[in-house]
């Protein structure tokens, strides 16, 4: 989980493997065991949003911990929460990441060196 290559982060990389064109609306984590999602304020992506995405092509979207965290804060969550990628096409069909990933609230990242 690094973008940046010093700023710890999640990466949220899209691809399309089909065979046409598909327009992607903005990427969100979904918090597992809640109801509750969350759409970061700040991320940094290599295209603007809603964004047609070629056959074979892809694009990445990257959010710092320390927002990710702050947004989390805002919510009310403390501690491990399991945090999983999804976007949706123009059509509403949503695409999930292949596993969630493990995010501790708690624990303050440092920057790389």
């Amino acid at each position: 989980m690094f973008y940046d290559n010093k700023i710890p982060g999640l990466l949220i990389k899209i691809i399309n493997l089909g065979f046409r064109s598909v327009t992607v609306e903005h990427p969100y984590i979904q918090i597992l065991d809640t109801k509750k999602y969350l759409i970061c304020p700040i991320p940094i992506a290599n295209v603007n949003f809603p964004y047609e995405l070629r056959e074979g092509k892809s694009c990445v979207e990257c959010v710092s911990e320390n927002e990710i965290r702050s947004e989390l804060k805002k919510i009310g969550l403390t501690g491990k929460v399991k945090l999983l990628a999804i976007v949706a096409d123009q059509t509403g069909k949503k695409f999930k990441a292949s596993k969630p990933i493990e995010f501790d609230i708690d624990k303050q990242s440092t920057p790389i060196p």
